[in-house]
């Protein structure tokens, strides 16, 4: 198992694989780490790193994840790396990234107040209050198995575009997961 730091160093380094590369802020790495998390609970029934979420003011943030990449403005693409993943792995981060990309740091902070772990996290407190909340991964399993076949961004409509990839080990990913996961499809395509 890879570490969300490691992780977050990836999500940077896809970034930068566009053909027109863009920098990331934190608040986009924190949020699309959110999404590799609850997704891979989703789909593959284990966590994709350790490390936990708490419900912070502006959504979901793994503290580790923040103290290396603070203070900065869009994180330079330098600071992205490769992580070693394995295919399911490697499927999933990508998935995501295709799936969430397109999402500012404010509309992915927007998506996730909108959704049961980080709001569930943050029952009783005030809108601007500071907080180190564990979001469980129990709250983020259920809630992302509940979104199977729902979600307009993660969804089965949109994965034969992502099976197209010009990253060719993406596409060797994606077609051997696809193979594995016939029962988690069925589940999406409903």
């Amino acid at each position: 198992m890879v570490t969300a730091i490691e992780l977050a160093k990836h999500l940077v380094w896809l970034a930068g694989q566009e053909d027109e590369p863009v920098g990331l802020t934190p608040m986009q790495v924190q949020k699309l780490l959110y999404y590799v998390q609850g997704w891979s609970l989703a789909l593959c029934g284990k966590p994709a790193f350790s490390e936990h979420f708490e419900a912070w003011r502006l959504g979901p943030v793994v503290s580790e994840v923040y103290r290396s990449f603070s203070g900065r403005g869009p994180i330079p693409l330098e600071f992205g790396s490769e992580a070693e993943l394995g295919l399911d792995e490697a499927f999933l981060v990508r998935a995501v990234w295709e799936a969430y990309k397109k999402y500012s740091a404010i509309g992915l902070s927007e998506k996730t107040h909108a959704e049961g772990p980080w709001r569930d996290a943050r029952v009783g407190l005030e809108p601007q209050a500071a907080s180190d909340r564990e979001i469980s991964l129990d709250s983020l399993r259920a809630y992302f198995e509940s979104q199977l076949g729902k979600s307009e961004d993660f969804c089965l409509q949109a994965m034969p575009a992502w099976s197209r990839h010009p990253d060719k080990r993406f596409v060797q990913a994606a077609q051997t997961v696809m193979a594995r996961r016939q029962a988690v499809l069925h589940r999406l395509a409903q």
